[in-house]
């Protein structure tokens, strides 16, 4: 698909909606923002509205990236609050702009994880144990940011990977980690959390439908 026509396709998302799983913005490495644009009315205008769509799914959006807006800017938001297991999250997001990964550990921790840009689809992810991005902040100011430990650092990574058109699925190596989860459905997503930290077994998701997902193909059609 050509910019002009992925353009055309995502004008119905000015209001900042989220776009389907199978838009293919959410394949694209985002354009770098410069320095002086940071400023602009565009940028602050879509730094905005993401914080709009977080604040409507308060306590459940730990991080956003643009291109899940439509927008195939290097803006993410990520939760930057520790999270302390058996206690109610207190997400607080923090921009990023341009981010880079300036440290990431040897160490590696798998751990859940699941996007609104794909859906039902969900996973076992092996990432960093910690990870140190560097980026600008949305009035221009250069700051460092440590995620330290699971969840964080997964948070963290995921919502820098989605910048460079890549999605967690792409991240498991291993097929049969790799599933489909009715994640509205607070029973099935208790089992499989449950079954995944007991190390049992689902039925994995086959991974050309995933690819699928990638070239367009709407998931209503994997249901």
């Amino acid at each position: 698909m050509s910019e002009t026509a992925i353009r055309e396709e995502f004008d119905q998302h000015k209001e900042f909606g989220l776009v389907p799983p199978e838009s293919a913005v959410l394949n694209l490495e985002a354009e770098e923002i410069s320095v002086e644009d940071i400023a602009s009315p565009e940028i602050q205008s879509l730094i905005d509205g993401m914080y709009r769509i977080a604040e409507d799914n308060k306590n459940m959006m730990v991080g956003l990236a643009a291109p899940q807006v439509g927008e195939s800017k290097q803006i993410v938001l990520i939760a930057i609050n520790k999270f302390i297991p058996g206690e109610p999250p207190n997400i607080q997001l923090q921009e990023f702009i341009n981010p880079v990964i300036i440290d990431e550990s040897e160490e590696t921790v798998e751990m859940f994880e699941s996007c609104y840009s794909t859906d039902c689809i969900c996973g076992m992810v092996e990432r960093a144990k910690s990870i140190t991005l560097r980026a600008y902040n949305r009035y221009g100011e250069v700051f460092e940011h440590v995620f330290e430990g699971p969840p964080e650092a997964h948070f963290a990574k995921h919502e820098y990977d989605h910048i460079k058109g890549i999605r967690f699925p792409e991240r498991i190596i291993d097929d049969s980690k790799l599933h489909w989860v009715n994640i509205n459905d607070e029973e099935e997503m208790k089992r499989y959390k449950e079954t995944m930290a007991n190390q049992g077994y689902w039925p994995p998701f086959p991974r050309q439908k995933y690819r699928d997902l990638q070239a367009g193909v709407p998931l209503a059609t994997f249901a």
